[in-house]
């Protein structure tokens, strides 16, 4: 991957950094399969910590040297329609220069994202072990990479954000310990909402396995005035630690996560969830803050 030397920099200094743009610790609160929960090894109050581990300067890495190249391949070579490059929603021959380049430079970003990971995962058991308890053991639930690249059974290759691969119970590619329950999959809420964690059913084939990570931001966009009642009366037991400083920006989050787990659930039917967790502790910074 060639870079500038600036943006190698800023990779060596957000190595192993634990909060990309949130670190959060969640409790387990309500259960909604016992069995599975029980298979998990949870316990109701237990605390589960949630990071954001990516390559922080990543994504302006890709965008900044490869990402805005393809985008002037396929505009130059008339290989898309204005409105779908407009969605993200367009590719490049994969033999290309700017193909294998990219191609390159993707794998090498996971890469790093997946050591950065694990050394992170490192720090945070050893500040647990040092100062809070010396027996205390960390075990992962759920793995999350939602910027992957998927060969499909044409040929071509999808580099697609925003996802997670969870196979159900007894499939040949589920993640052997969780063979009996289906691969383990977070479904994210925002700074004051709930998340679940959520096994697949069988209809996720339909969507070649592929969950989205967590919440929609535009799935009711403009309807503040025209919540439901259940999301006030849900919203006055919330407890949270996080401010929001754009008015009714609370509500807006706390429907959309509500949404998300309704059409996963019982539109697509393609997830069951397992336990909610509630909120405890989060840090969500701006990514363009940090320093």
């Amino acid at each position: 991957m060639e870079i500038p030397n600036e943006q190698k920099l800023n990779l060596l200094n957000y190595f192993g950094v634990c909060a990309g743009h949130f670190l959060e610790i969640r409790a387990v609160e309500d259960i909604y399969d016992k069995k599975i929960y029980e298979e998990l090894g949870l316990v109701n109050g237990q605390l589960l910590i949630i990071i954001h581990s990516g390559a922080m300067t990543g994504k302006d890495i890709l965008l900044e040297n490869y990402y805005y190249k393809a985008i002037d391949y396929v505009v130059h070579n008339k290989l898309f329609e204005e409105k779908d490059i407009y969605e993200g929603v367009f590719g490049i021959p994969i033999q290309s220069r700017i193909g294998k380049s990219y191609l390159q430079a993707a794998i090498a970003l996971i890469n790093y994202s997946y050591a950065s990971r694990h050394y992170s995962h490192y720090l945070i058991e050893s500040l647990f072990k040092k100062h809070i308890d010396a027996k205390s053991s960390f075990e992962l639930i759920s793995d999350i990479c939602h910027s992957k690249i998927i060969s499909n059974d044409d040929g071509s290759i999808l580099h697609a954000r925003g996802l997670q691969t969870l196979y159900p119970a007894q499939h040949e590619h589920s993640l052997e310990p969780f063979k009996k329950t289906g691969d383990i999959g977070l479904l994210a809420g925002e700074k004051g909402t709930s998340s679940h964690l959520v096994v697949p059913k069988n209809n996720i084939k339909n969507t070649d396995y592929q969950c989205s990570h967590g919440t929609g931001k535009f799935n009711n966009p403009g309807k503040i005035d025209e919540l439901p009642q259940y999301v006030h009366d849900d919203i006055k037991a919330t407890v949270f630690d996080t401010e929001y400083d754009i008015e009714n920006m609370l509500l807006q989050d706390f429907l959309n996560t509500k949404t998300t787990l309704n059409t996963l659930e019982n539109e697509f039917e393609m997830i069951k969830p397992v336990v909610r967790l509630a909120p405890f502790i989060n840090f969500w910074g701006e990514k363009n803050t940090y320093n």
